[in-house]
């Protein structure tokens, strides 16, 4: 993704809605060498790189994606260590066990 930003024509890049960069390191040298490479600051930014990583355990990070110069959280929107939390309750009427069955 971060080859395709940097060779985008203005046209189409003008129609992007987000550039997800997902496990891959972006660093100032590429945002330096491609003004299509701009870091999300928010949930409702366009024309933006949105890059994060997520692995099981910091074990598992590797030199090419650790050293990102950018990164959003896209749970919480932020770029900071501010930690987030999933509100996933996923609830199936009718059913019991690991689903919500209290609402209609």
């Amino acid at each position: 993704m971060v080859e395709l930003l940097k060779h985008i024509d203005d046209d189409t890049y003008s129609q992007l809605a987000a550039a997800y960069v997902l496990g891959y390191k972006v660093t100032k040298a590429d945002m330096a060498q491609c003004s299509h490479i701009r870091p999300a600051e928010g949930e409702t930014d366009t024309g933006v790189t949105i890059c994060y990583n997520t692995v099981k355990d910091v074990k598992y990070i590797k030199p090419i994606i650790s050293a990102s110069d950018i990164c959003i959280n896209p749970v919480n929107w932020r770029t900071d260590a501010t930690p987030a939390t999933l509100h996933d309750t996923s609830a199936i009427p009718g059913t019991v066990g690991l689903y919500d069955t209290s609402w209609g």
